[in-house]
């Protein structure tokens, strides 16, 4: 039987309470006006499942699972300055809304699942 990290625990716990990621985007867009101009346009269901797709590859990329790492190394190349133009100050956001929509939606949430 496969034991589930405190973050894979809590990703379940958060997806049986609510939308996780719509409410991640809700944050995160209201977070800073930099990155709500980066969603102006964008298609929002588009967005939440390629960020749920995202998450599944930083959790194989975690495990040190092949396609996760090339899953990752994609990512990193689509957000680069040259493509997408994700600056790196806004990384925090990302995180800082993800924690809080996680927080948010998982009853069990604590500082053991956030350092995680």
């Amino acid at each position: 039987m496969k034991t589930f990290s405190p973050t894979e625990d809590s990703l379940g716990r958060c997806l049986n309470h609510g939308d996780l990621f719509g409410r991640f985007y809700e944050i995160f867009t209201a977070s800073n006006p930099e990155i709500a101009r980066k969603f102006e346009n964008s298609d929002i269901k588009k967005q939440k499942d390629l960020l749920q797709y995202g998450i599944i590859l930083a959790n194989m990329f975690y495990n040190d699972n092949p396609i996760g790492i090339n899953g990752i190394k994609r990512i990193r190349e689509s957000h680069s300055r040259s493509k997408l133009d994700i600056k790196p100050s806004l990384y925090k956001y990302f995180l800082d809304s993800f924690i809080r929509a996680a927080s948010e939606l998982d009853p069990k949430f604590d500082d053991e699942t956030e350092k995680e």
